[in-house]
């Protein structure tokens, strides 16, 4: 089972890198533990406060005991002196993936990108899924079902019906409260043939059709499904959705609002609808300690993704998590902002996108999340299915190079403390 560092331990680690190691010393470690400079270097930050950005990013990617390796065997960067103070039992482990513990945990489905065509998939893929949570992850409740986007290939009724066939399926298997299902539309969601249809000239559109983009995507799936209609008007896209019970907001938030047929890459976030949403929570602090959470389709990391400033204003707002999807592969990273305030960012895979719209070498995917009841710890599980007809499995590509896991955890306890 994996050892659990402590505060004090970090602590050490902190003072001791900053004493022991130069700059590029720093740098040197980071690439051994394939941690890129954006993610916790600057030129105008002191030694003090490198180490600390430095070892905050080693515990955020759960890496800490392959530093803690590299500072004891490295020929060129062990340091004995930081290592004599740290506790015997982080350095000794056992990363056996299949002997990590379990915890009382809310369970998460997220899916996207499902791409769906026909009844004929929608009736593979309700097989394929439940077999892998029911017989391979043992679940039998869902406690929310998260979907990030792209649900059709051309947003038609055909496509929708056999969507709405297997998500119906899924929620009644089990057990998913309707007021928990958060559904994002993607680019795939929006009718082609309506933004023809409102076309008068080159760019120029007949606002009112234009909006009705959606209009397939909310009543042939997402008000069936959610009990309403998802709104027209793009202010009124930020739907955020709150949890008494269990101290959660979460924010939907459409990244396609712009798109149509000719500027298909116009992906954004209305800020009208963040500041209607956000402004429903702002002033009340009653909130202040929930946990909350950001759902949209496209990513905010890496290359063609969308205008990432809307998430100063969430991280302002203390929100500690956003989902994605789009890019057809999993994704983890986070995005900082201001002194040391920052939001963990979780991307799913595609779920069933056709074969020649996958990324090179990556298979199909989906998250399967657990989060604690306390709402400090996240740990999202990987699956990956390599054959069309075949069998959802664990997805090792995070962590150590060396000794993948299928899984990885944030620790939300230590994001954006205001």
């Amino acid at each position: 089972m994996e050892s659990r560092s402590t505060f004090r331990d970090r602590e050490i680690l902190i003072k001791g890198i900053s004493t022991y190691y130069s700059v590029e010393d720093i740098k040197s470690l980071a690439r051994l533990l394939d941690i890129s400079e954006a993610e916790y270097f600057n030129a105008y930050i002191s030694s003090n406060e490198l180490a600390d950005k430095f070892v905050t990013r080693v515990f955020q990617l759960s890496k800490e005991n392959q530093l803690l390796e590299t500072i004891k065997d490295n020929e060129d960067l062990k340091r004995p002196n930081i290592i004599k103070n740290i506790s015997t039992d982080i350095i000794n482990v056992d990363n056996n993936e299949n002997e990590d513990e379990s915890f009382n945990s809310l369970k998460i489905l997220h899916l996207s990108d499902i791409h769906l065509g026909t009844s004929a998939e929608a009736s593979k893929y309700k097989l394929q899924l439940k077999t892998d949570l029911i017989s391979r992850l043992k679940v039998e409740k869902i406690d929310f079902l998260i979907l990030s986007g792209d649900i059709t290939n051309a947003s038609t009724f055909d496509e929708y019906d056999a969507a709405f066939k297997f998500i119906e399926d899924i929620i009644k298997s089990f057990k998913i409260d309707r007021s928990k299902i958060i559904i994002v539309p993607g680019n795939h969601d929006l009718s082609w043939d309506v933004c023809k249809r409102a076309l008068i000239k080159e760019d120029e559109f007949n606002k009112e059709i234009y909006k009705l983009r959606f209009d397939n995507f909310s009543n042939y799936f997402y008000s069936k499904l959610c009990g309403q209609d998802y709104p027209t008007e793009y202010e009124k896209q930020g739907i955020l959705y709150k949890y008494e019970e269990e101290k959660i907001i979460v924010l939907g938030l459409n990244s396609a609002w712009e798109i149509d047929h000719i500027k298909k890459l116009r992906a954004s976030i209305n800020m009208e609808s963040m500041s209607e949403s956000i402004g429903n929570i702002i002033m009340d602090k009653k909130y202040n300690d929930w946990l909350k959470i950001a759902v949209f389709h496209h990513s905010v990391t890496g290359k063609d993704s969308m205008d990432n400033g809307f998430l100063e204003l969430l991280v302002s707002n203390n929100f500690k998590v956003c989902m994605h999807g789009h890019i057809h592969e999993a994704k983890y990273d986070f995005y900082s902002y201001g002194n040391n305030r920052e939001i963990a960012i979780i991307g799913a895979g595609t779920f069933g996108a056709p074969a020649e719209e996958h990324v090179l070498g990556v298979p199909l995917q989906y998250n399967f999340i657990e989060l604690s009841l306390d709402n400090k710890q996240i740990k999202v599980n990987t699956r990956r299915r390599e054959k069309v007809d075949g069998a959802w499995e664990a997805d090792a590509r995070w962590g150590d190079k060396d000794n993948p896991k299928p899984f990885y955890k944030i620790d939300l306890s230590k994001i954006n403390n205001i």
